[in-house]
C-alpha cells in the first residue's frame, strides 16, 4: 500500500533541499524512493520562495482520491450473490467468473462437452464420438 508523505517529511525535504542535499541524499534520509521526493519537489518547490508545506499537504490531499462505495457494498442483490457464494466455498476468481458470465450473456463455454478420447491398448487415441 502506498504510504501518503507527511508534513514531517516534506519538512525534512525542505529543510534538505535549504541545507543544499541531493534528491537521492533526502529520500534516503526519510526512506523514500527519490521518484517521490523529485515529485513532491517539482509540485511544491518555488525558486523565489522555496516549500510551500501548507499549501503542500492541503493540494495532496485534494489529490487524493475520494471515498468511493464498491459494486458490491452498493448493490445488495449482488452482496447477497456474493456472499451465498461465498458461503459455499466458491473463490472469489469463480465467482467473479461466474458473474461476468452472467453479465455478458456468452454461454458458449458453458453448452459444449469435449467428447472424450479412449487410450486403445495399441496406445493410440480414439475419439468415441458421443458427448457425456
Amino acid at each position: 500500500m502506498r504510504r501518503m508523505l507527511t508534513v514531517a517529511d516534506r519538512v525534512e525535504i525542505a529543510q534538505g533541499l535549504k541545507a543544499g542535499w541531493s534528491i537521492r541524499v533526502i529520500a534516503g534520509h526519510i526512506d523514500r524512493s527519490p521518484s517521490v521526493v523529485s515529485r513532491e519537489v517539482r509540485r511544491n518547490w518555488l525558486k523565489t520562495r522555496g516549500s510551500r508545506l501548507v499549501h503542500a499537504d492541503c493540494a495532496a490531499q485534494r489529490r487524493r482520491r475520494r471515498p468511493q462505495t464498491g459494486k458490491v457494498a452498493a448493490d445488495e442483490v449482488l452482496r447477497a450473490r456474493v456472499l451465498a457464494d461465498l458461503g459455499q466455498s466458491r473463490a472469489p476468481r469463480q465467482i467473479a467468473g461466474r458473474l461476468h458470465l452472467e453479465a455478458t450473456g456468452d454461454t458458449v463455454g458453458l453448452m459444449e462437452a469435449p467428447t472424450p478420447a479412449r487410450i486403445s491398448p495399441t496406445g493410440g487415441c480414439q475419439d468415441t464420438g458421443k458427448a457425456t
